[in-house]
């Protein structure tokens, strides 16, 4: 079992999750006698929230087993076949962090392509297209497949 991670994206989303976790904590133990007694419950939901996604950033990512492609996003997973999988490329990041155009986004993605046609874009391994592009090569390696160049071609025309 091989795991592919772009490391600076994912550092950040666990940092942040777990800053917003201890940011609610330190809320709810404020040195100052409190207006009223006992925690915040908003605080301790805000915080429970925080320290289960900043979990889940840190799982992000793609594995390699024998016999599937493990993408596991933030919110979702998906496993593909190793025998499906035809093409691995970057493709423009069209996700959460990029809502207005898509289109010109300075961010990119890893995407597994299928024998069926089907995309599957791995939102764990957001980066700038060089660090795209490297988690790419390392999973087309892991897999097997040959390389071809797509670091020009997730610009969308």
């Amino acid at each position: 079992m091989s795991r592919v991670r772009t490391r600076a994206s994912q550092t950040l989303a666990v940092v942040g999750w777990a800053a917003l976790a201890l940011a609610c904590v330190g809320g709810m133990v404020d040195p100052e006698p409190p207006a009223r007694a006992g925690w915040s419950p908003i605080g301790l939901v805000v915080a429970i929230i925080s320290v289960v996604a900043a979990v889940r950033a840190s799982r992000s990512g793609v594995i390699v087993t024998g016999s599937q492609v493990i993408v596991r996003n933030f919110l979702s997973t998906r496993r593909v076949s190793l025998a499906d999988v035809e093409h691995v490329g970057v493709l423009n990041y069209d996700g959460f962090l990029v809502w207005d155009s898509p289109r010109t986004s300075w961010l990119c993605t890893v995407a597994v392509t299928t024998t069926a046609g089907r995309v599957v874009k791995a939102y764990g391994l957001v980066g700038f297209a060089a660090s795209a592009e490297r988690a790419a090569a390392r999973l087309r390696d892991l897999i097997g497949l040959p390389h071809r160049s797509s670091a020009a071609a997730h610009r969308a025309p």
